[in-house]
């Protein structure tokens, strides 16, 4: 996992949650086209599996450059339905 320090969407020196919603032009861009669903903890085991992830990190935003191989087979999962 790589802590984030420099926003890679806008360059802006510090990459936080307050500053992709409020002040990140290109993230503000994409939010004009987020469509919200809502889907059942029990349809994607992913999220869960991420929420304890984290549940290791002291804080501030962490981006993951490539999946950690131990959410792949719950990707697989999700994907098809299934688990």
């Amino acid at each position: 996992m790589v802590v984030a320090t420099t926003c890679l969407l806008c360059g802006h020196d510090t990459e936080s949650f307050d500053h992709i919603v409020r002040e990140c032009l290109p993230t503000i861009e994409l939010w004009m086209d987020l469509q919200v669903r809502h889907i059942h903890c029990e349809g994607n085991s992913c999220v869960g599996h991420l929420a304890n992830l984290a549940q290791n990190i002291e804080r501030g935003l962490v981006r993951l450059e490539t999946s950690p191989m131990s959410i792949k087979p719950l990707l697989h999962n999700d994907a098809c339905g299934e688990g």
